[in-house]
């Protein structure tokens, strides 16, 4: 059985002789190449004060720890971890044993596992649509300023769960291509394997499985059977994938839970903030206020804070939050919807300049609450050189959402409901959990599910005959 929408044996043909893969491969890899190149990762300096930063520094000493001592720690001596999930510091101790401990081997790891994603995606979306919107989905793909940022320039975990994601992806296309096959539960199975493994990278996707039911079912509409065994077997074996992980930290913290970073964030991301309007103090006083409120709570259930572990304190942080949450909704409502907003608009600028190593003052976003009071202070701070960096992230940015949301209206008339089903879902999946932070690199698990429709929207737009002013010529 074939899921095409039938556009014309012409394109297919050309697809067939004219080298894509091939171009596509090098324009992703040498566009991040190109970054890395004008960064200069291995320059001790550079490493020093912008590679090894933040969170990043975190993973390099999780990776240090696993490579000297075999424990998943911060140090040797440091209590076991429990806010990381194991798979990107394995991953980067992987690099380390390969080449020693030079974190810019790791990000060529990442460029070149960014490309593989940008190559998988486009091949699954030319099995689940057509040759041509694949063709324009992969090339947006390639060009994400914010992909090339993250893959070829930081040491954190963004390009392996992408491009777990997309493996994922990339498998469940191979589902619908061949429902009459017996293969099917092979790779029902290796997008279950995937999930896991993305899971284990960020827990963020510990529920993305889900979006995935809706399309077996309908992908084996005919065959409900066969698409409830691959329900069952993408659960499964997602489920065994994290088993180890998961009884790892019911051996050693007494919860059968992925990480503690859902407590966490919900408290820092979204409670202080709203807290820190209401009070009217900074940061690190609200922190301190909301982290003793939850002493006096396990202290009122006669437990003593300190004698706990993180995942039995995580457990009363969450009921903080929740608590504040159901206090004012609408408050948190809104700083949540802020958050994607600014997450989705995002132009990490300030990344940019330090890449391309020029000065720039950084540009409190929360500090104007307007969008005009924040335009001119971006001119005011950032002056030429956050204009000549961020028009070309702002075009690339309304350029892919125009489109994609030119592929959303039409492209349902014409392509599978379920393929499109699930592109959405995916998207809005991690849109809506990406939190009240606004961070940019949060936006980048739904950037290839987003593509998928301005792959469409794209040759949408192209298509629509614009109406001529009086006089011109036609064809002018």
């Amino acid at each position: 059985m074939t899921h095409t929408d039938g556009s014309n044996s012409l394109a297919r043909g050309h697809a067939r002789t004219f080298p894509f893969p091939g171009i596509l491969l090098c324009l992703c890899l040498g566009l991040r190449l190109i970054l890395f190149a004008v960064h200069q990762p291995w320059n001790p300096s550079v490493v020093e004060q912008h590679v090894l930063k933040g969170d990043a520094l975190g993973y390099h000493r999780l990776a240090l720890t696993l490579v000297e001592h075999g424990r998943f720690a911060a140090a040797a001596d440091a209590p076991p971890e429990a806010l990381r999930t194991p798979l990107y510091p394995l991953f980067v101790g992987l690099t380390y044993i390969l080449s020693g401990y030079r974190p810019w081997v790791t990000l060529l790891a990442q460029v070149l596992l960014d490309t593989m994603a940008c190559l998988l995606l486009y091949y699954a979306l030319r099995r689940l649509l057509s040759p041509a919107p694949a063709a324009v989905a992969a090339t947006f793909y390639a060009c994400d300023p914010f992909l090339i940022l993250y893959s070829s320039s930081t040491l954190l975990s963004d390009s392996l769960f992408v491009f777990l994601l997309v493996a994922a992806f990339w498998f469940a296309a191979r589902t619908w291509a061949v429902p009459e096959s017996s293969k099917f539960l092979h790779l029902a199975a290796g997008t279950g394997l995937c999930i896991g493994l993305a899971t284990l990278t960020r827990p963020i996707a510990q529920f993305v499985l889900l979006c995935y039911f809706p399309f077996y079912l309908l992908a084996f509409r005919h065959r409900l059977r066969a698409g409830l065994q691959c329900v069952l077997v993408s659960a499964v074996v997602c489920l065994a994938t994290l088993s180890p992980w998961l009884i790892r930290n019911s051996a050693v913290f007494g919860a059968p839970a992925v990480s503690t970073v859902g407590p966490w964030s919900m408290l820092a991301m979204n409670v202080l903030p709203v807290e820190v309007a209401k009070r009217h103090q900074d940061e690190r006083t609200v922190m301190r206020s909301l982290a003793a409120e939850a002493d006096r709570m396990m202290e009122a259930d006669g437990l003593r804070p300190e004698a706990l572990n993180e995942f039995q304190r995580m457990r009363y942080w969450q009921q903080l939050a929740i608590r504040y949450v159901l206090r004012d909704p609408v408050a948190f409502a809104a700083r949540h919807t802020k958050g994607i907003v600014r997450t989705l608009f995002n132009l990490d600028t300030q990344h940019y300049i330090v890449r391309f190593h020029l000065k720039a003052e950084s540009l409190d976003l929360d500090a104007h609450p307007d969008l005009g009071g924040l335009v001119k202070a971006y001119v005011a701070k950032k002056g030429a050189v956050g204009l000549l960096v961020g028009g070309p992230l702002l075009l690339y940015l309304l350029v892919s959402y125009t489109s994609a949301a030119a592929g959303l209206v039409a492209g349902w008339t014409r392509y599978p409901k379920a393929v499109l089903l699930l592109c959405l879902l995916l998207a809005v999946y991690f849109v809506l959990l990406s939190g009240a932070s606004g961070f940019a690199r949060y936006r980048l698990p739904a950037v290839p599910f987003g593509l998928a429709f301005a792959g469409i929207g794209w040759r949408r737009l192209r298509s629509i005959r614009w109406p001529r002013r009086r006089g011109q010529p036609a064809g002018g």
